[in-house]
């Protein structure tokens, strides 16, 4: 009885600290760029960032180059998962400088629902918790406006959206055939 009670105890002890161990396990929020060594091509990729099981973004890319310091990327599908999906698709873009600097490139094109944002130039600072949209930006939303301009900046630290550099807006009715 004693010996059935031992090996009870001991497998649910068991399972306590895999349980544990894997539900703590994080996923890595970044790669480490500085851990690398040498040129590096890569197929395929995918990186997976989150933690306590839930997943946080999801960066995919048809090729990865590594040189010097710098990941040089091809055919880039981002996608950032909270409360609502948001997809940074790009033809080419770089990871710099450890980590603290993405740059995506050309005509970026993120997609948030029914609204749709272009950039030439898409800059993510790390450490200024700010996303640089550059040169030729517009915003879309469904059928019923447009915003271009020549610049945009999302502060991630205060969550503000700012539009700046010749600004135009264009606004649809409803139904453009009643006009």
């Amino acid at each position: 009885m004693i010996k059935k009670i031992g090996t009870i105890g001991l497998i649910f002890l068991l399972g306590l600290i895999l349980f544990y161990f894997i539900g703590k396990e994080e996923v890595p929020s970044s790669l480490k760029i500085s851990k690398i060594r040498g040129k590096m091509h890569l197929q395929g990729i995918e990186l997976l960032a989150g933690n306590s099981g839930k997943l946080k973004w999801k960066l995919k890319a048809k090729q990865a180059d590594y040189v010097g310091k710098e990941i040089i990327l091809k055919n880039i599908v981002f996608e950032y998962m909270l409360d609502k999906h948001i997809f940074v698709y790009s033809d080419e873009g770089k990871i710099i400088d450890n980590n603290s600097l993405i740059l995506l490139y050309p005509r970026v094109k993120i997609k948030m629902s029914d609204v749709i944002l272009f950039c030439d130039k898409f800059i993510y600072d790390k450490n200024k918790k700010k996303i640089f949209m550059n040169d030729n930006f517009e915003m879309k939303k469904d059928n019923y406006f447009k915003v271009i301009s020549n610049k945009a900046l999302f502060d991630i630290k205060s969550n503000s959206f700012y539009i700046l550099k010749n600004v135009k807006s264009i606004w649809w009715l409803e139904n453009e055939n009643n006009m």
